[in-house]
């Protein structure tokens, strides 16, 4: 029938709908392709033509499959990053980082601006920038799988990048383009202080933008020494104190390990914590002179401020302010103190004698008198300080002068911040815990130490030890040694070590509290000679030359504590007996200041002494040679044999070791009747020498030397003073 509609006709104009339909899709496909491909460089994307990849130093050499068209080549560096690890963390350059050197149609050089000075393992990334989404805040994360291509590539960036590009080096200023120095408007007070008050030149934002990347020197950059927290100090350029908290400017998203490094001589865990870097340095992504910037208006708008600080700072009302902020920084330290020191002995002590209450008395009864000793040590140390006013009182004015406002400095000298260890009111703790590692570390960074440019070095400490042994701190440099924590002054750094190494044989986070009593140093000899001459200078303490027919003995008394010679009178007569042209004298060094105590020891040929902080003065004496020898002869108690601190400090000092140990089982002054049975267990099991339950039971014990066992360590010290006389009669 006509206008019947069969299931023929239904099926045909079913398919002939369905073809429409698929041009139409076809047609619109295309129509969307060519729109897409007009919107991405005309289809081009130089992430599907890499070849190879290579670096020296800081540039990165990229090779493609492909010819580069020539309106793409300027903008080539906003496709490439790269990312890696650093200190065990990931360290991530975004696309458009690194600077463009050169490109051509088939190969590109970049230049990545690393932070670090290491040997870096990563991948060169590519994306297309427009679809790159960087981390939120900058926090590094895996961007593999966001990018369309990437490579492996190892990075081996060997020294900083002022060196390596001209840039102003350590001791210059940065002049030109970089930085202004704005000398006019600067009061006399910080003329005298030498601050350097730092603007930008007057360039628009994208010149000023544009020049720091090409530059490179805003950025901060460092290289690290050690392969852990426990061990590592770093070589830090253009990084900032802000608050007392480090400041790192870099490109790259990062964030440091936490803790980062410990800045004292003692590796962890028995470091000062105060001295640790956790949570710094803070990672800033903009120049590092934007710290100059903002402080410069900070120091300009403070004027009024200053002038009215600096009148009563001249005036006789300074003393009183100084007084107060004395008092406040003691109330802090103390507070301090008391809980390192309670964390570090009392608790130790008192866990380790939870079952042994007898030991327990012992122990906490010799702590007390180690604290009595120590208190006596620090109010002596204090009168000393009171004797040496005029030496040291410049520099405490200047602490308080910083104390007064915020203030901003630029470094350009080589800077230290380093921090002491626990006790530093002890003689052995400040020196050999301290000074000699600090000096060490001077030493490796200043290629010409011997020649006084230490003169030119700032020194800073980290820690709450303010008034310990101020006349050996302030040897450290001829500028004023500055408490961070005393002070309130942002400070740009050209250049700026962080930490010492520490020398210790086996410094590890997981020793006991224990192994804290027994320390094995690892000093070397090649340190003490221009810490003594530095601390001598300073001081102002010139030396007697040695007088081989007359060469002084020193016989280091312990008055009124514990570790007293009983036969002391025998053991003076024995030496004379031997030695008729030897000069022996009998010193108390609780009697003498610091530097008294350096001049005596300085001239001295023999130090003669129980083991005991006394015996540090060896630091100061000649180094022992044929002509002139010079010796320490170290005194044990009975059942002593677990230190060798000694040893090594006469190692350091070069001067002749020789030791001898009491054969007499030495009895406490006033020991309880009761606790004696807990002495006599420490002699009979050597293993708890180095314990604290023993430790101090055996230390300060009293000393009856036995003339036979004392005779052949000084036969042998006489033998060589004597054959310096030969010698001296040969000239």
């Amino acid at each position: 029938m006509r206008g019947r509609i069969t299931g023929i006709h239904i099926l045909e104009i079913a398919v002939a709908f369905s073809i429409l339909m698929s041009v139409g899709v076809v047609l619109t496909s295309r129509k969307k392709n060519t729109t897409n491909t007009t919107l991405k460089f005309d289809e081009f994307n130089p992430c599907y033509h890499l070849r190879e990849a290579s670096s020296e130093n800081y540039t990165v050499t990229i090779k493609f499959s492909r010819p580069i068209p020539e309106k793409h080549q300027k903008v080539l560096n906003s496709y490439f990053g790269y990312q890696t690890m650093s200190f065990g963390l990931p360290l991530v350059m975004r696309p458009g980082i690194p600077r463009l050197l050169s490109a051509s149609q088939l190969s590109l050089k970049l230049e990545f601006p690393l932070p670090f000075i290491q040997n870096y393992t990563g991948f060169l990334v590519c994306v297309d920038p427009s679809h790159f989404k960087p981390s939120p805040f900058q926090i590094p994360k895996d961007i593999l799988p966001e990018v369309d291509n990437y490579l492996p590539l190892e990075v081996s960036v060997l020294d900083f990048y002022d060196k390596m590009n001209s840039i102003p080096k350590n001791g210059q200023n940065f002049e030109g383009n970089e930085f202004l120095e704005n000398k006019e408007n600067l009061s006399n007070h910080e003329k005298k202080k030498n601050l350097k008050i730092l603007e930008y030149p007057k360039n628009d934002d994208h010149q000023k933008k544009d020049d720091q990347n090409t530059l490179g020197i805003h950025w901060s950059q460092m290289k690290c020494f050690g392969n852990s927290f426990e061990t590592r100090f770093c070589d830090m350029r253009r990084v900032a104190i802000y608050r007392n908290i480090f400041v790192f400017a870099t490109e790259a998203d990062y964030i440091f390990p936490e803790p980062f490094l410990s800045a004292g001589a003692r590796s962890a865990p028995f470091d000062r914590e105060e001295g640790r870097l956790i949570y710094e340095p803070v990672v800033i992504h903009e120049p590092i002179t934007e710290i100059a910037r903002q402080n410069q208006r900070n120091i300009h708008n403070s004027d009024e401020y200053d002038q009215k600080a600096l009148k009563i700072l001249d005036s006789g009302e300074n003393n009183q302010n100084q007084n107060n902020v004395k008092q406040n920084n003691e109330n802090q330290n103390q507070n301090n103190e008391n809980h390192k020191q309670n964390n570090e002995n009392q608790n130790q002590n008192n866990e380790n004698h939870k079952q042994n209450n007898e030991n327990q008395n012992q122990n906490n009864e010799n702590q007390n008198q180690n604290h009595n000793n120590e208190n006596q040590n620090h109010n002596h140390n204090n009168e000393n300080q009171n004797q040496n006013n005029e030496h040291v009182d410049d520099k405490n004015i200047g602490h308080r002068q910083a104390h007064t406002k915020s203030k901003f400095e630029h470094l350009s000298n080589i800077s230290y911040v380093i921090a002491r260890f626990y006790n530093s009111r002890m003689l052995w703790h400040t020196t050999f815990d301290f000074l000699v590692p600090a000096f060490h570390t001077f030493q490796l960074f200043e290629k010409d130490f011997e020649n006084g440019f230490y003169e030119n070095r700032h020194v800073f400490l980290r820690d709450y030890d303010f008034d310990a042994f101020p006349e050996l701190i302030s040897s450290m440099s001829t500028h004023r040694v500055v408490e961070l924590y005393l002070d309130n002054v942002t400070r740009l750094f050209d250049r700026v070590i962080v930490g010492l190494e520490k020398l210790e044989k086996n410094p590890s986070a997981a020793r006991t509290s224990d192994e804290m009593l027994n320390i094995q140093y690892d000093f070397r000899n090649d340190t003490a000679i221009m810490l003594r001459n530095s601390v001598l200078k300073s001081l102002n303490v010139q030396p007697e030359p040695i007088d081989s027919f007359s060469p002084l003995v020193l016989i280091v008394e312990r008055l009124g504590t514990s570790r007293l010679f009983l036969n002391i009178d025998e053991i003076e007569e024995y030496m004379l007996s031997r030695c008729d042209f030897c000069r022996v004298k009998r010193v108390d060094f609780a009697e003498y200041s610091v530097p008294e105590q350096i001049e005596l020891t300085s001239s001295a040929s023999v130090l003669f002494g129980a083991h005991g902080s006394g015996l540090s003065n060896c630091l100061w004496m000649p180094p022992s040679t044929p002509e002139a020898p010079t010796a320490l002869i170290e005194v044990l108690p009975h059942g002593y044999h677990c230190r060798d601190w000694f040893h090594g400090a006469a190692n350091v000092s070069r001067v002749d070791y020789y030791s001898v140990m009491s054969g007499k089982k030495g009895i406490h002054k006033d020991l309880p009747e009761e606790q004696k049975n807990h002495i006599k267990s420490c002699w009979e099991r050597k293993e708890l020498c180095s314990t604290f339950v023993c430790h101090d039971t055996l230390r300060d014990q009293n000393i009856s030397m036995e003339i036979g066992s004392f005779s052949s360590v000084w036969m042998s010290v006489v033998g060589k003073l004597k054959k310096a006389q030969r010698l001296a009669d040969a000239i």
